[in-house]
């Protein structure tokens, strides 16, 4: 089995686009009411090749699949118009038909169609006659197709005309047939149409001198038999079809006959649920061509085994049972062997859910000359040994141990006694729901409790191909996903695996996301692995599914949690545009709101750590989600949080990050530096056991403090702008690159900003810390985003602006040698250094700390690069003349 998941190709997402734009017109239309005649939605369409046709149409088919039938019906109205598309395969399932469209789309492509499916059909409107009397009309006929499936017997029953029922008051107009004929209709076209012109609440004459009402119409054509080359026939009927679409089948092997007789090539036959069969004609008829039989789920087959047994060209037999609802026959090994002992060609045979691989009593022993004479096999089911030859499947599904006998005569078994056996089932009954959920189960129970699965990726291969079929199914969809789950913990994942994983699991949160249980299922999932984010063209509509999972599903914390780190998985590598979307659709305000009810319950666990991580990622670059939480009261949460949980390092980690992406706006500045300053300075400490914390205060303070010591003199805040400056200054001369943070920028402009930031040297000091920082710990990552925005020019400014004494200077050092590091090792074109450190007389001495008087007075040295200290060059230099320049220097040594 391949090891290899298909991703998506550039065809199929170029189809689903340009579908899109059609549904979603379709969609919008609110006078959308008859298919047929608004079709003004299909101006233009285009001539699509026999490739795209087929795309097109199931692209359309998938996106309409939950919308409304006029929708559903709709889109049959471009293939309907001959030579405009070329359908090669047709899945009208769950459309609402009418007699008419479904004559239309036939003809038009009666020279290319080689499959028809129609299962689930809503069929008040479909009249066969008259789509049968159409395909006379126009000559029609399918000669290139070949298999026909249906789960109604709707469309397969001879075509009987069905006239219209009269209202209460009417009359018949009179007409002349012959005279209607003279005009160019036959006697009989004359006859109905007259008939079916009533007139109501008026009489045309009391008297009329002829009148002449439509006699028997004759049998119109079987359906079947505008198809003179197919090759199969399959009627999968449900245990439930009576109460779904009742329907009755007065005589069950008349039908199949009729069936039969009006497709002469047969050569595969696939019923289920069929009512008893009395004698099964119609195999008699087939028994020189039929190659592949299915009966499945079909009682009462004691009466005509030996009919099967006599259809010699048999290669694949089905006779098996839902295990939901086995058979028994009275006498299983006779059975089965009047069905195998003539089949020569037999290589596939399936008897799951039933007694047929045992003996049931005495009496159901076989003649032993008789079993001698045909005994060809070894084998532990004593009637296989009639076979003729080993077989290549044998299906024991639900046949109790059979499927670990030690002598079956078959290459491959699958049944739900082990692993590999389990696998070959989910392969071969992709098709059957019912038995498709029970291996499913059984794959789960292997994961979760065996502690080796030897077949991994294959199962994992098959789980997703499943999952990507029936992805709306919900009971299947919550086996799989669970086995996934425990799966997933055993496997090392190849990228392409990854991918797939994701594509299928992202596609089942969109679809599923009101069913907790999945939901719950996929996001555990998610969060075992670190999943790819290059599979879905657009996160936008997967975070509104994952916004109302944690609306919906209130009742399990533990299901909100996961949710919301997946949210926080996917917000930390959206665009900034994607980000804001985000934030118009509720996001912020969706986990404001958790967070409150963290607070009313006064629980504090994952999930209030995860909402502020989310917040911490949607906020970055994002002013309009950073201006959202300011309007929802986000400064008082942050105050209420922090008084609940005040010892809590998680969530205090990243809520303060999450106001350092609001303190990077300028205009959102103020109120936190009025209702927040007293709490950030009390958490900047340099403690190395709050590292974490302590960097993302410094960050918020250094962007409050940008903001210049006269700003904050307008603005009533408790605690004093030079305190915090220099405090500021003595927490990150003690820091040390040792710590090992978490870090995630997207970009360092904000920071390479606040280098720049001439009015606040402690806001520059913590800036080149920072970014000497994140070249430590991942040097080439931050090494391209430092030259990509702009890093150097400014690297250049601060380094020409201060005395080499400076501390600024101990990092700008590191920052030149990770950087010429990087540009080594990865032949990239380095700066050119020598000349952003000559320039400039870098006289300047930063203010490493403000004394605590208005005007106090701060000694500064001047020094040239090669001359000693003396004690001539001193000066004093008052607190409004910070930084003193060239020009100064020289009309004061003068």
């Amino acid at each position: 089995m391949s090891e290899y998941v298909q991703p998506r190709s550039l065809n199929e997402t170029a189809v689903d686009i340009f579908s899109k734009t059609y549904v979603d017109r379709l969609v919008n239309s609110s006078t959308l009411i008859d298919p047929e005649t608004h079709t003004e939605i299909w101006t233009n369409f285009p001539l699509l090749s026999y490739f795209t046709s087929d795309a097109v149409f199931k692209s359309l088919k998938r996106q309409t699949n939950g919308c409304r039938q006029p929708i559903k019906a709709s889109i049959l109205i471009p293939f309907s118009i001959s030579n405009n598309t070329f359908l090669s395969e047709i899945d009208l399932s769950g459309i609402a038909l009418t007699g008419n469209l479904l004559a239309k789309i036939l003809v038009a492509h009666q020279n290319t169609l080689r499959s028809f499916k129609a299962w689930n059909i809503e069929n008040s409107h479909l009249d066969m006659f008259s789509t049968c009397q159409f395909l006379k009309s126009r000559n029609a006929s399918f000669p290139f197709m070949e298999d026909f499936s249906v789960n109604q017997i709707l469309l397969l029953t001879t075509p009987k005309y069905k006239p219209r029922p009269f209202t209460k008051e009417f009359s018949f107009a009179v007409f002349s047939a012959p005279r209607a004929a003279a005009n160019g209709a036959s006697p009989e076209e004359a006859s109905i149409d007259n008939f079916s012109r009533v007139l109501t609440n008026e009489i045309v004459e009391s008297v009329p001198h002829h009148a002449t009402f439509p006699g028997s119409r004759p049998e119109m054509k079987h359906f079947l038999s505008f198809m003179p080359n197919l090759k199969r026939i399959t009627i999968q009927r449900n245990y439930d079809i009576e109460t779904v679409y009742p329907e009755h089948i007065e005589h069950p092997d008349e039908f199949l006959d009729n069936v039969v007789g009006n497709a002469p090539k047969l050569t595969e036959f696939h019923i289920t649920c069929w009512p008893k069969l009395i004698s099964a004609r119609h195999l008699t008829l087939l028994s020189r061509t039929l190659t592949r039989l299915s009966m499945r789920d079909q009682k009462g087959l004691e009466g005509i085994v030996d009919v099967i047994g006599s259809c010699h060209q048999l290669v694949y037999l089905d006779i098996s049972h839902d295990i939901r609802d086995s058979y028994e026959f009275a006498t299983p090994n006779q059975s089965l062997f009047r069905v195998v002992k003539n089949l020569k060609k037999l290589e596939y045979l399936d008897i799951s859910g039933t007694n047929l691989h045992m003996t049931s009593n005495s009496d159901d022993k076989i003649d032993e000359a008789l079993f001698l004479k045909h005994k060809r096999q070894k084998s532990d089911i004593l009637a296989l040994c009639a076979l003729h030859k080993p077989l290549n499947y044998l299906g024991l599904y639900g046949c109790g141990t059979a499927g670990e006998y030690r002598n079956l005569p078959a290459k491959h078994i699958f049944s739900n006694c082990n692993e590999e056996q389990l696998l070959m089932s989910l392969e071969i009954y992709q098709d059957r729901q019912p038995i498709l959920y029970h291996a499913l189960n059984e794959i789960y129970m292997i994961c979760r409790h065996n502690t080796i699965c030897n077949f991994p990726m294959e199962t994992l291969r098959m789980l997703i191909f499943i999952m990507e079929k029936y992805h709306k199914d919900n009971q299947i969809l919550t086996a799989g996903t669970a086995a996934i789950f425990y799966l997933i913990q055993r496997i090392d994942l190849t990228d392409d695996y990854r991918r797939g994983v994701t594509r299928v699991l992202f596609t089942i949160l969109k679809d599923m996301y009101k069913d907790q249980s999945i939901v719950r299922n996929v996001c555990l999932t998610l969060c075992q692995y670190e999943f790819s984010f290059d599979v879905l063209s657009s996160y936008t509509d997967l975070m509104e599914k994952l916004i109302e999972c944690v609306t919906l599903h209130t009742t399990d914390r533990f299901t909100h949690q996961v949710i919301v780190f997946v949210m926080n998985s996917l917000a930390g590598f959206l665009s900034s545009e994607d980000r804001e979307k985000i934030g118009e659709i509720g996001a912020v305000s969706c986990m404001m709101s958790r967070i409150k009810k963290c607070c009313e319950d006064i629980v504090n666990d994952r999930v209030m750590e995860a909402c502020w991580s989310f917040l911490w990622n949607i906020t970055d670059e994002s002013p309009g989600n950073c201006g959202k939480f300011l309007e929802k009261d986000g400064i008082q949460l942050i105050s209420e949080v922090y008084a609940m949980f005040p010892n809590e390092t998680e969530v205090i980690r990243n809520m303060i990050g999450m106001l350092g992406n609001v303190s990077e706006i300028e205009k959102y500045r103020e109120p936190i530096i009025r209702s927040l300053v007293p709490l950030l300075f009390q958490l900047l400490t340099p403690s190395p056991n709050q590292m974490d914390v302590t960097y993302n205060v410094a960050a918020v303070l250094a962007n409050l403090l940008s903001e210049g010591r006269e700003e904050w003199s307008r603005i009533d805040c408790q605690v004093k702008y030079r305190e915090i400056y220099n405090k500021l200054i003595v927490v990150v001369k003690q820091w040390s690159v040792v710590e090992n943070r978490l870090t995630n920028y997207h970009t360092l402009k904000p920071i390479i900003k606040l280098m720049e930031c001439q009015i606040c040297y402690a806001s520059q000091l913590w800036a080149t810390w920072a970014i000497y920082y994140l070249l430590s710990i991942e040097r080439d990552k931050y090494s391209r985003l430092f030259m990509r925005d702009d890093g150097i020019r400014v690297f250049g400014f601060v380094r020409g602006e201060y005395h080499r004494t400076a501390t600024i200077h101990k990092y700008l050092d590191q920052i030149q040698n990770r950087i010429s590091e990087y540009c080594e090792e990865r032949y990239v074109l380095p700066p050119n250094w020598r000349k952003l450190n000559t320039t400039g007389l870098k006289i300047k001495f930063p203010i490493e700390e403000i004394c605590e008087k208005e005007c106090c007075k701060m000694t500064y040295k001047i020094f040239s690069d090669d001359e000693e200290t003396t004690s001539d060059s001193e000066h004093t230099l008052t607190i409004e003349n910070l930084y003193i320049t060239d020009s100064d220097n020289e009309s004061e040594s003068s």
